[in-house]
């Protein structure tokens, strides 16, 4: 699969606040030599040590064990210091 079909499939999911994700896996993710897009996936939900509902911009898979976890515009996209 290349970029553009996985963005055509799973580019709903991308934030709509930033353009940030969408140019990541365009300028980033596309230039990684050897990747599988199908192990991609883009906003995973996660429950984070306090108990938290979290998401991780995207996750590279492998079975059911997630290998890499990236976040691109990181936790304070309000640039006031405040966040996670």
């Amino acid at each position: 699969m290349d970029v553009q079909t996985w963005l055509k499939k799973n580019g709903g999911k991308l934030s709509p606040k930033t353009r940030y994700e969408r140019l990541f896996v365009e300028n980033v993710i596309s230039r990684v030599e050897g990747i599988d897009l199908r192990f991609l996936s883009a906003q995973m939900q996660f429950t984070d040590a306090d108990g938290k509902g979290r998401e991780c911009d995207f996750v590279i898979k492998e079975g059911e064990l997630v290998r890499i976890a990236i976040e691109v515009d990181g936790f304070d996209k309000t640039g006031r210091g405040a966040g996670m």
